[in-house]
């Protein structure tokens, strides 16, 4: 089946949309960088939380590198706000404090 589940928000339940319909595109792109940048963030949390394990402090131009990213992301995207940006934002914060 060629077809996704899209949960429009102003609809009550799921609807069904052809992914090939120009809806789908639409929709795909606008979640395409979302989806990037919720990867990213769980992946600077985890560096971020393996850190002490590492007993090395944290490289000062990736701490930065991760600020600016972070400051990025908390922008709305497609009428998007990532929650996950707040607690990364604060793990990254402690680590920057350590040094």
């Amino acid at each position: 089946m060629n077809a996704a589940i899209w949960n429009l928000g102003e609809f009550k339940s799921p609807i069904w949309v052809s992914r090939r319909s120009p809806q789908a595109t639409r929709l795909l792109a606008e979640l395409k960088p979302l989806s990037k940048d919720l990867s990213a963030l769980g992946a600077m949390g985890v560096r971020i939380l393996d850190n002490p394990v590492a007993r090395k402090p944290a490289a000062k131009a990736w701490v930065a590198t991760g600020t600016r990213e972070i400051a990025r992301m908390e922008k709305p995207t497609a009428e998007v706000l990532l929650a996950a940006t707040r607690p990364v934002k604060v793990l990254l914060e402690e680590l920057a404090r350590r040094k």
